[in-house]
């Protein structure tokens, strides 16, 4: 008899174990995992339902439930329904899922218009993660924290230190942290450590979306660099890897990046069709990085109607469900509709469209571009500048990225021009020259070299640079103004 009743009690032990990890530790995972095409209502709805069951270990036992149902919440967009679980994994104490969760809960905040709550919450996550007494966990979240608040080269630090961490037998982490370090680079703008992590990165990581991503921020990084070539390689590779993987939303930014070193090639009609094929591609999501170039290579070409529909249509791409993405995203829509504006002739919606965007970057180099459009764009309407001017110079010396470098040289140069200031014009334009644009960007150089000249009267010197910016043989709307101008020196 007590054999039986030890027997018993041994196997409704079991049993009880049993319920409490596969209702709340197996299915919750397996129902999050399913999401994508179980669709969010279902999955929600799932969720639901185990976050119900009792659970005979207490309401502790429920936390991944919770936590996976805040995030479905999360990325449905549901942001204040999201808090309530969220905070239900935050009230157990100290616990591994109570960073992830206060990250999730800071941007649900920031998605909410609440942004100095959410600074609080991932301020808390990196204590959290300090006090769990976990490195790679404190790391991690760090990074993370730091990239939501684009500090982007402090989350750098981070990720290169969870990476260090990472030296367990999990090589899918350390994959994926690579591939975060390499994002937060070029969200940094530095694209000789874009580069080089992409290159480690097609060499060690097996993932095939990985490589995808890869080979397409490497020719991302080459084109910055001035390797248009490789560029082009990397480019072709990632769409290719994309079709072979039947990804139509890796197919549309591969295409988009594709398209972004054609233009930079000069092969403008090229860009063109392929950023209208990314577009078709990304289908009714849309493409944010194709309707991108495509606005870029119509500003080139002088479409400038053209090219604010262009980057208008962007706004009716899928919003991103991570709000610091949409607000860093809806800020640089915002500075090329500011540039399309001032070259209709717009300046003061312009201005107010640079104003809206400049509170969405935070980095040294937009921080710098914004400046250095605001200059110009005052300059243009006849206000004082000088201020933005002395503004741009002081940051532009430690931008790292020298794409970054020549369009604010640009900007300066335009603004030295029309300020009237012809030798500050000339110091911009030949620092702009220096930086070895792209074959698309040279006529730009030329003709605005050869302004400066003419405001100098230096009329030789000025011709000289109207011819170098014709003889490129790059259709643009600086050849065309080249030309425009040489016609009226005919008789100089």
């Amino acid at each position: 008899m007590l054999m039986w009743i030890i027997a018993v009690t041994i196997a409704v032990v079991v049993l009880a174990a049993a319920y409490e990890v596969i209702a709340f530790q197996y299915l919750p995972k397996h129902i999050f995992r399913a999401r994508k095409k179980s669709g969010y209502d279902a999955t929600i709805t799932r969720l639901r339902i185990l976050g119900r069951l009792p659970s005979l270990a207490g309401a502790k036992a429920k936390l991944h439930t919770w936590f996976y149902l805040g995030d479905m919440l999360y990325q449905a967009r549901r942001y204040a329904e999201a808090l309530e679980p969220l905070r239900a994994v935050c009230s157990f104490g100290t616990n591994p899922l109570d960073p992830p969760a206060r990250k999730r809960i800071a941007e649900c905040l920031d998605a909410l218009g609440r942004p100095d709550e959410a600074a609080r919450e991932r301020l808390a996550a990196g204590f959290v993660a300090d006090a769990i007494g976990n490195p790679l966990l404190s790391a991690k979240t760090k990074a993370e924290m730091f990239s939501r608040e684009q500090k982007y080269d402090e989350a750098c630090q981070q990720y290169e230190l969870a990476m260090g961490l990472a030296t367990g037998p999990d090589f899918r982490l350390k994959r994926t942290l690579r591939l975060k370090l390499t994002l937060a680079n070029m969200n940094a703008g530095h694209p000789s450590r874009v580069l080089g992590l992409s290159e480690q990165g097609l060499l060690d990581d097996p993932d095939p979306l990985h490589k995808i991503i890869f080979h397409r921020m490497a020719g991302l990084a080459c084109a910055n660099l001035g390797r248009l070539e490789i560029a082009d390689i990397h480019s072709q590779k990632a769409y290719d890897a994309a079709v072979q993987l039947g990804n139509t939303n890796q197919q549309a930014d591969s295409l988009g990046v594709l398209a972004y070193v054609r233009h930079q090639q000069g092969r403008l009609d090229e860009a063109i069709d392929l950023s209208r094929r990314a577009v078709e591609a990304a289908g009714e999501i849309g493409n944010r990085v194709a309707n991108t170039c495509l606005f870029e290579t119509l500003m080139t070409m002088g479409r400038y109607q053209d090219a604010q529909n262009a980057i208008s249509q962007s706004r009716e791409s899928t919003v991103m469900f991570v709000p610091s993405k949409e607000r860093r995203s809806t800020g640089a829509m915002n500075l090329g509709l500011a540039r399309a504006a001032g070259e209709l002739g717009n300046f003061n919606q312009a201005l107010d469209l640079v104003a809206s965007a400049t509170k969405d970057f935070q980095n040294n180099s937009m921080s710098a571009y914004c400046d250095s459009i605001r200059f110009w764009l005052l300059a243009e309407r006849g206000d004082a500048a000088s201020e933005w001017m002395v503004a741009t110079e002081s940051k532009v010396k430690s931008v790292d990225s020298p794409g970054a470098q020549r369009d604010i040289f640009g900007m300066l140069t335009r603004g030295a021009l029309a300020t009237g200031d012809y030798a500050l014009g000339l110091r911009f334009a030949m620092c702009l020259l220096d930086l070895g644009p792209h074959p698309v960007d040279l006529p730009r150089a030329h003709y605005l070299i050869g302004e400066c000249r003419r405001g100098l009267g230096e009329i030789d010197a000025a011709r000289s640079a109207f011819n170098e910016a014709i003889g490129l043989g790059i259709e643009t709307i600086w050849t065309k103004r080249a030309r425009e101008r040489l016609a009226e020196m005919a008789d100089v």
